[in-house]
């Protein structure tokens, strides 16, 4: 009975080949949303996840207690690995040290600054579940000479050639012998290096064991997950023992926690962790997305399902009569829906295939299907079934539920059934409306933040890291003769630049015993403010003139205001940086606010001091031949650092970096608010041809009768339009609500104004119009003669 069921249903899908065409593209297109989404989902979450003790593994955080609240900081020291072993022994059961780092890597005549050369310790391996191809995890990192790097890199250095035993040499200075590469993994992690080398060639430095030099990770892995938070109340007395003298002088404490590692790459409240993150709000808001647009999709079947009752009526009608009872008619159409579901998975299969090479670029991602086949067809085939019993349901009790009587006498049914699909109609067009005003919204921010004046010069500006020795050691040299240069207006040393890293420094105000304060801080030459073109309100910029000013500190306005000043107040006041040196710095500007940070973050009190603790050039142009400029900024950098590549960045793309993840966000939910109109659209057509077709009658009697062809389009075309018109009214509190929520990630923000609530609104109404106007005026147009014969 089963496959006369299905032959049946198949036989009435091929008839109607329109509802057919419809229905199986839009259910296709929500269904690769779906795919495309849940892998993109379960590759983000899945991070760290592969680790066999992951359960047991967190990282130890410090936790900075200010008035803002907590803030949790990831990196620590090299001291606090043994000392939690030491200490703990009972529950910390392992702890390895990780240091990001960059370097140059050379091979033969072939060098390359890497950026992903991380430092470990040698029980790297035995503490993460990571997998080599070839060499002993046991022994890889045992030797101070040995690095182990990925399979790409061992392609990228070796080529086809067996790299084990190879000779690598790091920053001109050190050679390794490759003792592992690793092996390729489905699994992602927050650790994502390219070469791994032994922690201890730095550890005979003395900064290694200060417990304020903080450039680490450090992992522990407890003997009992469940005494997580017992280990956490003992930290304050752990903090004592090793920082108690340095509280009491700065004023300010740090305690620890420990964040689990799965968790850690869709965190987003940890603070110098120097690992990329994952959005988990974005993770939500494309899941909440691609289900919109299947919801669409199902809506569609179900309602074109519906609204096919008035053309399917009769056949019902004839099988009742005949013998067929109600179950035999639901479990046909449930045929035909299963039958469409299975069509359009397999269809989304493809199209998901076809788009996810072009996902992968876009988010720069490695999203690949899962390594079992099994599970694939299993979670299809359940995702089938209940997407199939789930769209095909209600209409096939709503088809079977007709009366063979009243059918055969009159060949129509009520018109019970239109209220429903009036409702389907509003709930696909209001989802509609919330991406388009989503998208409209998120456009909207994005150009805000393109076009706030950030308090700071960009343009022509660029960013040279120092990340390499004889830079470092030869800087004022490099910047004396950028300086002479034709085109370079300004040149400064600083320790980070606008959207980069700034210190988090504590200050002892001098006159106010017992007042400690922290601020962000950053270390420059004399040329800082200058260079970037900052707005003095009160008293002056460092002068070379003044030697006195190498000991003068400039302030924001925010930082004034934060210590109970006012700018003019502020000048001659002295601070003292806690726990680094003893020089009181005397104050000798305010500068008006800048957004030194992302405009997610409100702007914070600065502190701008000189001291030689420089790790980056910021060079600002003039607007001539930029291209020249930088040639000759190169060449400058070739006889200082000739072994070492030339990088750059320019500030404002460096600054527009820190929204990557929003430009992304609004390119995929424009793409996919584009999907959810089509379909809803698609639906719309489907549901205007039949209207069309059960009012051909009316329509025909009506232009008899004098009725013209714009009345007629009118008639038809409204209840449409009055439908698009409720779905706005509803959408707009709910969109209106959520994108307040998504503009809560920033300090700084736009609003969702009227006028994108209201091209939201018109958008949908002129794509309803024009979807149902091809359908009306051909109705309309239709010769009355052969409307009063239909039927």
């Amino acid at each position: 009975m089963l496959r006369n069921h299905l032959r049946i249903a198949w036989r009435s899908l091929v008839r109607e080949k329109a509802y057919g065409a419809i229905n199986l593209f839009g259910l296709a297109v929500g269904i690769a949303a779906v795919m495309l989404i849940m892998l993109y989902v379960g590759h983000e979450m899945d991070r760290d996840r592969f680790h066999k003790d992951a359960d047991r593994m967190f990282r130890v955080l410090r936790v900075a207690h200010n008035e803002s609240g907590d803030r949790f900081i990831g990196v620590t020291s090299g001291p606090y690995a043994e000392a939690l072993k030491t200490d703990f022994p009972a529950d910390v059961e392992a702890a390895v040290r990780v240091m990001p780092n960059d370097g140059l890597v050379t091979v033969g005549d072939r060098s390359f600054i890497e950026k992903k050369v991380f430092l470990a310790d040698a029980a790297f391996f035995d503490f993460f579940s990571f997998q080599l191809s070839s060499g002993d995890p046991s022994t890889a990192l045992a030797e101070p000479n040995s690095i182990v790097l990925t399979g790409a890199m061992a392609k990228k250095y070796f080529g086809n050639a067996n790299p084990m035993g190879q000779i690598m040499r790091l920053d001109d200075d050190l050679d390794l012998k490759v003792s592992g590469v690793l092996a390729e993994t489905k699994h992602g992690s927050h650790l994502q290096f390219d070469f791994l080398v032994p922690i201890s060639i730095i550890s005979n430095r003395s900064w290694f064991h200060r417990w304020w030099n903080n450039a680490m990770f450090t992992y522990v892995r407890l003997a009992d997950e469940s005494r997580r938070n017992d280990l956490e109340k003992q930290f304050p007395a752990f903090m004592d023992k090793y920082f108690g003298e340095d509280f009491k002088k700065s004023g300010n404490r740090m305690d620890l926690t420990l964040e689990p590692v799965k968790d850690i790459y869709l965190s987003k409240e940890t603070s110098f962790d120097l690992v990329p993150h994952g959005d988990r709000t974005t993770l939500y808001m494309f899941l909440a997305v691609s289900l919109s647009i299947l919801g669409i999709a199902a809506l569609n079947f179900m309602n074109l399902s519906t609204a096919r009752s008035a053309g399917r009526a009769m056949e019902v009608g004839i099988r009742k009569v005949m013998g067929a009872s109600r179950l035999d008619l639901v479990f046909r159409f449930l045929g035909e829906s299963m039958i469409m579901v299975t069509i359009a998975t397999i269809t989304a299969f493809f199209f998901t295939e076809l788009l996810l090479p072009w996902i992968n670029g876009f988010l720069a991602k490695d999203i690949k299907w899962p390594d079992s086949p099994w599970m694939v067809v299993c979670v299809t085939g359940i995702f089938v079934t209940l997407l199939g019993l789930g769209a095909g349901l209600y209409p096939a009790i709503v088809l079977s539920s007709f009366s063979p009587g009243s059918i055969l006498k009159s060949g129509k049914v009520g018109r019970s059934r239109r209220a429903f699909w009036k409702a389907l109609v509003v709930v696909q067009f209001s989802i509609s409306v919330i991406l388009i005003i989503g998208t409209l919204t998120i456009q909207r921010q994005m150009n805000f933040v393109g076009q706030k004046k950030l308090g700071f010069e960009t343009s022509q500006t660029v960013v040279i890291p120092l990340n390499n020795r004889p830079i470092r050691s030869g800087r004022y040299d490099f910047r004396e003769r950028l300086t002479a240069l034709p085109g370079v207006e300004s040149v400064t040393l600083a320790s980070g630049e606008p959207g980069g890293f700034h210190d988090n420094m504590a200050f002892e105000i001098i006159g106010r015993p017992g007042d400690f304060v922290r601020m962000r801080t950053v270390f420059t030459d004399f040329d800082y403010a200058k260079t970037l073109g900052l707005k003095f309100v009160a008293g002056r910029d460092f002068s070379h003139e003044l030697a006195s000013d190498s000991i003068g500190i400039i302030l924001n306005s925010k930082a004034v205001e934060f210590l109970g000043w006012t700018p003019e107040t502020a000048l001659g006041h002295e601070i003292l940086i806690n726990l680094t040196d003893d020089i009181r710095r005397r104050v000798i500007g305010v500068v008006e606010d800048f957004h030194f940070s992302s405009l997610k973050e409100e702007i914070q009190p600065l502190a701008i001091s000189v001291r030689p603790d420089h790790r980056q050039v910021i060079v600002r142009m003039s607007t001539g031949d930029i291209s020249k400029t930088l040639s000759g900024i190169e060449n400058r950098w070739s006889e200082i650092s000739p072994k070492y590549p030339f990088e750059y960045a320019f500030l404002d793309d460096r600054f527009g970096q820190l929204y990557v993840n929003e430009s992304k966000q609004q390119t995929l939910t424009g793409i996919f608010s584009l999907v959810a109109v089509v379909i809803a659209c698609l639906g719309l057509f489907g549901l205007a041809s039949f209207a069309a077709e059960r009012r051909t009658k009316e329509l025909g009697i009506r232009k008899v009768l004098g009725a013209s062809t714009t009345g007629l389009v009118t008639l038809f075309a409204g209840e449409f339009i009055a439908l698009v018109l409720a779905s706005v009214v509803v959408a707009v509190p709910v969109s209106y609500y959520m994108m307040n929520l998504w503009l809560q990630d920033f300090a700084y923000r736009t609003t969702v104004s009227f006028g994108v609530v209201a091209g939201s609104s018109l958008i949908a109404m002129m794509v309803a119009l024009l979807t149902v106007s091809y359908q009306a005026v051909r109705a309309a147009n239709a010769n009355p003669v052969e409307s009063l014969r239909y039927e």
